[in-house]
């Protein structure tokens, strides 16, 4: 559910019990999506409420997590389609479940346990649901959270023979028209005005009899600058010399340094890789493939975001870059500057989906179209869009290009080794050689000598078995192994079709018909290209059909065999080979086979090899730098509709080609490989209307608190409409006459008299506008996670600043491994620096718990706004956190505190550390108040023992490059320690530390 942010005056520090107990996060938790009542379990069967209209983001849920399940999985036997549904239950409009079948009503709105739906799927009854197969944990757990949420269900109406069409205002809606170029209006206070931002704010605001607020104070102001641009709280001495600076550009200069630092790249980076969905792993690893979960280079691409940034990338140059970086100047720029590949993990490093490539290709347009449309084009993946002018043809038009691009089997090296390397090779060449060792000994165990009796277990794969013995036995071949010949060669192992077909259609042929059949039969295979429909139909899983190989198609391409053993002979020889291409071709193979034949312990056992293969990339310093890339396929190809979105059901073949309602109905095809140049293209014109206006709304939201529009994801026909459309427009224009520069649009806003107000409150304005869409006031705004957790290392002098690498362990190796994904496997395998929040380790399945309570996006979809809650175990964690216990000591413990020349000097030293202000007279007759107590309450404890954590100086300046004071390999923030109690000052520190305004930007 959309949040909305309030403008209440906050509290700030009253004491210990005003500050940790009343903590700003107040201990009330906020509803963020309809949740179950707890107690008595509802009656099996109950009459279904009245459904309330469904909001904007479950009907997204529905669409994008739903819809699809019951399409691919029930409407073949419960829609109107199937003709008459099985046991009377229609799963195809809302209505059919609420009536239910013969066991009556199969969702139980809210109530989940009680559903007979959930029970099926769950296959928790007499009824097992779907019937040829359970449904994947995440899609059960998906449908669980529908039906939790109230089962918000858009389809209202019985299917019909008509197809629903969008609704809205269509193409007429704002979004899809062009940009505007207004001229800044006139106002009245034109004196109050620093640039033509500021007269679109102040003509609202005069035309509805208000005035802006007062200018911020200087301190608020450089606090809340830097907070904006680099996520970290100025340093006192940075405060001073602002304060220090009379000159009238004295904030233009702190602006500047700002956006020149390269803490910049790190703050905005993170916003874009919350649109991204950026994980370190998988979700859900292709089971065919038998993935590890890891994406071990996934860190490449949070690096080239961050750097992308901090060079000021133009944007247009950004999103080409990450469509089709490896495409650019007809690809010559990927090979003069291999980095750029790794922006390609902006469309590789989603869900994997079990291996479902639908539903990967999927993933791929949903970021694509939001990230840069701010669309929902996957809500016409199964029916024409329910909103917005998207018909289901333009879906598979995009689905055509991305189908039409594969990723290859080693990723790319990107950059050149480090000192570390040589350290890395040996560990890697003891690591491939266990793993060889190993293969090796599987395949010998089950397919015997394969180099020099392939073609005699392939000949025994076609007599009787009564006769495979004493055919083999001359050659001294194990009969026992011919079962898995047979496995090896037959369709159920994908990975060996290309290798496997050309026996699998001559094993098949009668003897007596073998020579007059085999050469129509290998013709077929060899020019499948020419025999649309035949034999090349996709897999499972809606993979591709494979190409034969080319060392198979040459070895039958010259002359067809006479008879089967001819066959036999020439793969024989095949499987000889020890050339490298013949060795890469076979490897897949081979394994593929392993993980299908072999005994579960065994498989385990090479699953785990292939695991701590992937973690050895993804942890040691001195691996080479890879991009995880796409690359155009061999024979990009259009897609066809799939009706309902059923891959068994294939309809019109739909060409590639961009969006009709943003480049008109005679929009050129893509012909240029997969279309992915094209694509980013059409995207990144000037002429499309969406772009530019998505990229402004999303840095207004980060400067503001909400955009202009409040759904950066959607600006469709179901968002609301913009709060000033005419300067959304003038900002998209200036943006893209600036060259596409983000620097310079930050510098447009920050440098405005609308963005530099005070946050003071306005009772009387706050009746008329209560959620300050005029911008009457600077927004109060709550920090996410990753600077509040920053700041704290920050202002503690623990934060290392160092810049890029691989991922660390944001929680201090306490990490414990359970469910799925790859936090088990990667517990103190990482560092535990005090780096960065950005460079934390992501993990797509199971997120570490800190990060779901303080709300960072979940990389499951594109989030380019992060929900809002306020729990109880925020505050707790604050509370308790070692993080927080340990830089509290070492600020107490510095030599500047403990120096200070009064009890009142200290409490200055630290509302100056933690706030950036001085505290006034009240705050410290209560800081040393509280101190005092608590001094006489009994003696205080001794200082924590850590050499390592003595006095220091001054916290590193956020404003420059390079480490902090935070130690590598030493003991991090969040590590378990004996942990004394804290002392008077320290508990003092402690409970600012736990304050609103700690954690609140004014």
């Amino acid at each position: 559910m959309t949040t909305r942010r309030t403008h209440g005056a906050f509290p700030l520090l009253l004491t210990w019990a005003a500050g940790a107990l009343a903590f700003g996060f107040s201990l009330g938790v906020s509803a963020q999506s309809p949740q179950t009542t707890a107690g008595a379990k509802a009656p099996a069967r109950q009459t279904q409420a009245a459904a309330p209209a469904p909001t904007k983001e479950q009907l997204e849920f529905f669409e994008s997590k739903v819809r699809p399940i019951l399409a691919d999985r029930c409407y073949k036997c419960h829609s109107a389609a199937s003709g008459s549904p099985r046991s009377s239950l229609a799963l195809d409009w809302r209505g059919g479940w609420e009536e239910g079948g013969v066991r009556g009503p199969a969702i139980l709105a809210g109530d989940p346990e009680n559903s007979l739906l959930i029970e099926a799927v769950r296959f928790e009854s007499d009824v097992r649901m779907p019937p040829d197969g359970k449904l994947s944990p995440e899609q059960v757990n998906n449908l669980v959270a529908w039906v939790r949420m109230g089962a918000p269900d858009p389809r209202t109406s019985r299917p019909g023979g008509t197809v629903t069409k969008y609704g809205g205002n269509g193409k007429n809606h704002w979004a899809f028209k062009p940009l505007a170029k207004p001229a800044p209006p006139a106002v009245r206070n034109a004196s109050w005005v620093k640039n033509d931002l500021d007269r679109f704010v102040l003509a609202k605001l005069e035309a509805s009899a208000m005035e802006p607020n007062q200018p911020a104070d200087k301190r608020t102001l450089i606090r809340r600058a830097y907070y904006d641009t680099i996520g970290l709280p100025p340093t006192p001495a940075q405060v001073n010399a602002f304060l220090a600076d009379a000159s009238p550009n004295a904030f233009e200069k702190v602006v500047d340094g700002l956006l020149a630092s390269p803490h910049y790249g790190e703050r905005w980076g993170r916003h874009w890789l919350d649109v991204a969905r950026y994980s370190d792993t998988k979700g859900q690893p292709s089971r065919r493939r038998e993935e590890t979960p890891f994406f071990p280079y996934a860190w490449t691409y949070r690096d080239y975001v961050i750097k992308a940034f901090n060079d000021d990338l133009p944007y247009d140059r950004f999103i080409r870059e990450q469509l089709a970086a490896d495409l650019l100047d007809d690809g010559k720029r990927a090979k003069q500057h291999p980095a750029t590949l790794a922006a390609l993990g902006f469309l590789t490093l989603g869900d994997h989906y079990g291996g479902n490539r639908h539903d990967v290709i999927n993933d791929r347009i949903d970021v694509t179209s939001k990230a840069f449309l701010g669309l929902t084009v996957t809500c016409a993946r199964c029916h024409d869009h329910k909103f917005d002018p998207i018909p289901t043809a333009d879906y598979y038009s995009l689905y055509g290009v991305f189908a039409s691009s594969i990723e290859p089997d080693e990723a790319p090296v990107i950059a050149p080794p480090n000192a570390a390397h040589a350290d890395y090779l040996a560990r890697r060449e003891e690591l491939d050689t266990r793993i060889r060792t190993q293969i090796n000994q599987h395949i010998a165990t089950l397919f015997g000598d394969y180099r020099r009796q392939a073609g005699l277990y392939l000949m025994a794969t076609t007599l009787p078995e009564n006769q495979r013995a004493r055919y083999l036995s001359r050659s001294e071949a194990n009969p026992a192994l011919v079962p898995n010949w047979l496995a090896l060669t037959r369709p159920n192992i994908r990975a060996g079709i290309p290798i496997f077909q050309v026996w699998a259609a001559m094993a098949r042929i009668p003897e007596e018909r073998f020579e007059q059949q085999a050469p129509r039969a290998l013709d077929n295979l060899l020019h499948a290209d020419r025999q649309p429909g035949r034999g090349r139909g996709r897999g499972p899983m809606g993979e591709p059909p494979p190409e034969l190989h080319p060392l198979i198609r040459k070895a039958f391409s010259a002359r067809p065999p006479e008879r089967i053993e001819e066959v036999a002979e020439r793969y024989g020889k095949l499987l000889a080979r020890t050339d490298p291409e013949w060795e890469t071709a076979m490897q897949e193979v081979w394994e593929a086979a392993l993980f299908r034949l072999l005994p579960r312990p065994d498989q385990n056992q090479l699953r785990q090899l292939r695991t701590q293969s992937d973690l050895l990339e993804l942890t040691q310093p001195g691996g080479l730098a890879r991009a995880h890339v796409l690359m155009d396929a061999p024979k990009p190809a259009d897609a066809a509709i799939l009706i309902r979105g059923q891959a068994e059901a294939p309809g019109q073949v739909v060409p590639r080609r961009f969006l009709e309602v943003l480049s008109g109905k005679d929009r050129p095809r893509f012909r240029d490989g997969s279309g992915r140049l094209e694509l980013a293209n059409a995207i990144a014109s000037p002429t499309n209307p969406l772009t530019a206006r998505v990229i402004v709304n999303r840095v207004w939201q980060h400067h503001f608190g909400d955009g202009f529009v409040s759904t950066p994801d959607d600006l469709g026909n179901q968002s609301a409409p913009p709060t000033h459309p005419e300067l959304l427009d003038w900002l998209a224009n200036r943006f893209m006459a600036d060259g596409w520069s983000l620097k310079k649009l930050h510098r447009v806003i920050l440098l405005s008299a609308t963005w530099q107000q005070s946050s003071r409150n306005n009772p009387r304005y706050a009746e008329i506008d209560p959620f300050n869409d005029l911008l009457w006031r600077a927004n109060i705004r709550r920090l996410e996670f990753e600077p509040l957790r920053d700041s704290i290392l920050a202002v503690g002098g623990g934060l290392d600043l160092t810049l890029g690498g691989r991922p660390v362990d944001l929680a201090g190796g306490m990490r414990t491994g359970r469910g799925r994904g790859g936090r088990g496997n990667v517990a103190n395998q990482l560092p535990p620096d005090p780096r960065r929040s950005v460079y934390g380790f992501v993990d797509r399945a199971n997120p570490d718990e800190v990060l779901n309570t303080f709300d960072v996006a979940a990389p499951a979809m594109p989030m380019g706004k992060r929900y809002e809650t306020t729990v109880p175990q925020q505050a707790l964690f604050l509370m308790n956190s070692p993080l927080v216990i340990e830089q509290v000591r070492t600020v107490v413990n510095r030599d500047a505190f403990q120096n200070a020349a009064s009890d009142e000097a200290r409490i200055a030293f630290l509302y100056e550390l933690f706030f950036q202000r001085l505290p006034n007279e009240e705050e410290v007759r209560a800081g040393t108040t509280f101190v005092a107590e608590f001094r006489a309450s009994g003696p205080e404890p001794m200082a924590a023992a850590d050499p390592g954590r003595g006095r220091r100086g001054d916290p590193p300046d956020p404003g420059q490059g390079g480490r902090g004071q935070g130690r590598r390999g030493g003991r991090g923030p969040g590590t378990t320690a004996p942990r004394l109690p804290l002392n008077g000052w320290q508990e003092y520190a402690h409970a600012l530390l736990l304050t609103n305004e700690a954690a609140f930007i004014h």
